[in-house]
């Protein structure tokens, strides 16, 4: 397979968030983001890559732990032996991420990072494996970086906004009337635009940096909400390699429980390249059954 169908993949597990019809946590949470329904309360995955001849390899797995109101309050992060790498707890305010607290059993210090209303790092603060502080870190780019802002409102309703900064970098986004949005990114390395639907689901970005390939990849959907297939583009529109989606197994809530990858390139038919397998338990209803 290519790097460039191998970075597609990647690149669309990372965007994408899946929608289901059911009964959902509150509207902006992370498991309504990530498309699960229900009250859900642990999501276990489990990750494994097979290669051209069709081996099967163990990759890294996740434990997610969400609240009632479906925001997630702690991950635990495995290596392919299912040794834990890293464990992260999350702190919300409301609907706001304040504060993420990450330990790991290699390293003895704790990192503690603070986010502003705007979902940015202020501060990273570290502390030894007694608590104590040894280093506080402001993230003085989030108040000095920027050294223009400007937002207008054009005649169809669309609301654009431009952040400007010192490198001659800018950032234009624009949220159209039913929910889509345009971002365009544009600094001195890369060039990158992306359009999301009112799901958060990506649904185009292309990517022109100054140095390395040009990148395009067009995301669709099937009645569900769930990505069925990732096309890749190159810069003359011919289609480079092909991504596909299914979930042959679900629960009773329509969460998935396994997905598989399959990838083809106009050199090669296509083939497995990746099947995720899911867990996910739910938060007793009020009469007790889950």
């Amino acid at each position: 397979m290519s790097q460039q169908a191998s970075f597609a993949i990647g690149f669309l597990l990372a965007l994408f968030p899946l929608f289901c019809a059911g009964e959902q946590p509150v509207p902006g949470s992370e498991a309504v983001w990530s498309g699960l329904c229900g009250p859900v309360h642990i999501v276990l995955t489990e990750i494994f890559s097979y290669n051209d001849h069709g081996e099967r390899t163990p990759g890294h797995s996740e434990r997610a732990i969400y609240d009632r109101t479906g925001y997630e309050t702690e991950l635990y992060e495995f290596n392919s032996h299912g040794v834990l790498r890293q464990h992260t707890v999350y702190t919300w305010n409301s609907r706001h991420l304040v504060k993420t607290e990450t330990t790991s059993p290699v390293s003895p210090q704790k990192s503690v990072q603070i986010f502003n209303s705007a979902g940015a790092v202020t501060e990273t603060d570290t502390y030894d494996s007694h608590g104590i502080l040894n280093a506080k870190t402001p993230n003085v780019a989030v108040e000095t970086e920027r050294v223009s802002h400007s937002t207008t409102k054009s005649t169809d309703g669309s609301i654009s906004t431009i952040e400007g900064f010192r490198d001659g970098s800018f950032k234009e986004r624009t949220v159209r009337p039913d929910g889509t949005t345009v971002v365009h990114f544009h600094s001195p390395s890369v060039d990158w635009r992306q359009v999301t639907d009112s799901s958060k689901r990506s649904l185009d970005y292309i990517e022109e940096p100054s140095s390395g390939k040009y990148l395009r990849i067009s995301s669709h959907y099937g009645k569900a909400g769930r990505e069925e297939e990732g096309d890749t583009y190159d810069r003359s529109g011919k289609l480079q390699s092909e991504v596909n989606f299914q979930y042959p197994e679900e629960d009773r809530n329509g969460n998935w429980t396994e997905q598989q990858i399959w990838a083809k390139s106009d050199s090669e038919a296509a083939r497995l390249v990746q099947v995720t397998h899911r867990t996910v338990t739910y938060y007793p209803d009020q009469n007790g059954e889950r």
